[in-house]
């Protein structure tokens, strides 16, 4: 349950930053174009506001990626099973006379 609601926090910022980025986009834009000195600092400090908050979203997201990765098993991984009995002959061959 706990991995369920960590995907859909990554999911989630990664939306985040979609958004932001398109804000941060149109700011820009907007700055490029304005003449009014004073319009323009605004749209400099939100474009500067909006790029803050979209630099924590990655670094909360490369956070809670590290996190699903140590929380996740390794696909490689198999968990140990210790074999009762004899191991069986893979290869084809004479018998060993000191085992049964």
């Amino acid at each position: 349950m706990k991995i369920q609601r960590q995907f859909e926090q990554l999911r989630k910022l990664r939306e985040l930053q979609r958004l932001g980025m398109t804000v941060a986009e149109d700011l820009h834009a907007r700055a490029k174009v304005e003449k009014d000195p004073t319009k323009l600092v605004e749209l400099t400090d939100a474009f500067l506001l909006v790029g803050e908050e979209i630099r924590e979203a990655i670094a909360l997201e490369a956070k809670l990626a590290r996190d699903l990765d140590a929380a996740l098993p390794d696909p490689g991984s198999r968990p140990c099973r210790r074999r009762r009995g004899p191991v069986p002959r893979l290869v084809a061959g004479p018998p060993n006379p000191t085992r049964h």
